[in-house]
């Protein structure tokens, strides 16, 4: 994790929420201005110091909690072609997927933060998604993931119950 500008100095390092950097997901120069971005690229950061030169690929991701509602947000804002709406805008719990040629590029979350993690790995992958899977709920995410194994739905288990022999009297 080096981050390059015209002024390019050997043994420079920025990491942070004013680090100006070319993210490789997003594709182009992008700043993230959230303590989440901050922690995660101030280690990327101290492993390029230590000669592990990798790019900081971290899905931009940020949350708030407004009143009643959890809002999350992932991707790198851009331009997009379709949107899709996985749950109930109307019941403010959904996941809005915007689109660019069939790649998820942002998601944001309306009180279902536990899609987010599965979502991320989708941006990170860049692969492109079925907008109608998307939509499907009952898609488990996990396998839009290329090289995704079928992901087995936990049904409800029923265990019956023992039926107590009928009495004489009911006979």
């Amino acid at each position: 994790m080096r981050w390059r500008s015209n002024a390019h100095v050997e043994g420079i390092y920025a990491a942070g929420d004013v680090a100006n950097h070319f993210h490789p997901v997003c594709g182009r120069l992008i700043r993230v201005e959230h303590w989440h971005n901050a922690i995660h690229q101030g280690r990327a950061a101290a492993r390029s110091m230590l000669g592990k030169r990798e790019p900081y690929a971290e899905v931009p991701w940020f949350w708030s909690d407004q009143y009643d509602y959890n809002v999350q947000y992932a991707g790198c804002h851009s331009d997009w072609d379709d949107l899709v709406v996985r749950g109930s805008l109307d019941q403010r719990t959904c996941v809005v997927f915007y689109l660019q040629e069939q790649r998820i590029a942002v998601a944001v979350a309306f009180n279902r933060g536990k899609d987010m993690p599965r979502v991320m790995r989708l941006l990170k992958a860049r692969v492109q998604v079925d907008p109608a899977a998307l939509r499907d709920e009952n898609v488990d995410l996990r396998s839009l993931l290329p090289g995704a194994k079928p992901v087995r739905t936990p049904q409800p288990r029923i265990v019956p119950r023992p039926v107590a022999p009928l009495s004489e009297e009911v006979r």
